[in-house]
């Protein structure tokens, strides 16, 4: 893609008082987040000094023959399916340089996986609607998608992804088999009983051998013993 049209795509903007300039989420309703409005597409006001840079995306119905589909969120998750995130009204223009000078989360990723030539995107569907500004990034950049397929995560009894921020229990390294055996039955594998009380790399070969990607739940699910 010609410089020019990179040029084009990315303007700076002035946060104003809900703006997510910090980059530090998906800007995604889902999310909790508000749907940037476009305050300063137009350029900023007078007297005012800008902060962070967002990447722009086609307003709803505005057709970019450069760009394809990728404004409109639509692809296929190798787990979930067919998925549709139109950026216009989901997440609006994101940011990509946060107010504090870093590079945000998306294309700090996009670029890191290019530039380790990932072609198999696999994580948790908390970073589901992560993908499609992902992929609106790639699709400037001149990157080649990778494939996504989007796991079900674990969760305490409020609903919340089992991680140090919310305190869950951390994982008993001294017992990696019987640990490994509880995520794959997670995951809908179903081992083998023969395998309690094999090494962890005997574990690993078996589930290797053995993976049925359709076996494993969409959804999210509590689970409080691992």
């Amino acid at each position: 893609m010609n410089q020019p049209y990179i040029v084009w795509l990315f303007f700076i903007v002035q946060p104003t008082q809900n703006d997510n300039s910090d980059g530090n989420s998906d800007n995604n309703p889902s999310n909790g987040q508000v749907v940037y409005p476009g305050t300063c597409r137009a350029g900023l006001p007078p007297g005012t000094t800008a902060r962070a840079v967002r990447l722009r995306v086609p307003a709803q119905g505005e057709t970019d023959g450069h760009l394809g589909d990728a404004s409109t969120g639509v692809f296929t998750d190798g787990l979930q399916g067919l998925q549709s995130t139109p950026l216009a009204s989901t997440v609006g223009d994101f940011v990509v340089r946060r107010a504090d000078g870093l590079y945000a989360y998306h294309l700090a990723v996009v670029v890191d996986d290019a530039d380790q030539h990932i072609t198999e995107v696999v994580r948790g569907t908390d970073l589901l609607t992560s993908t499609a500004p992902q992929r609106y990034l790639q699709k400037c950049l001149g990157y080649s998608h990778p494939h996504y397929c989007h796991l079900p995560i674990a969760t305490n009894q409020s609903g919340q992804k089992l991680s140090k921020q919310t305190f869950a229990r951390a994982i008993d390294l001294q017992n990696r088999g019987p640990t490994l055996l509880k995520a794959l039955d997670f995951l809908g594998q179903e081992p083998d009983p023969v395998l309690t009380g094999a090494a962890p790399v005997e574990i690993v070969a078996w589930a290797i051998e053995n993976w049925v990607l359709t076996k494993i739940p969409k959804q999210n699910a509590l689970y409080a013993d691992i």
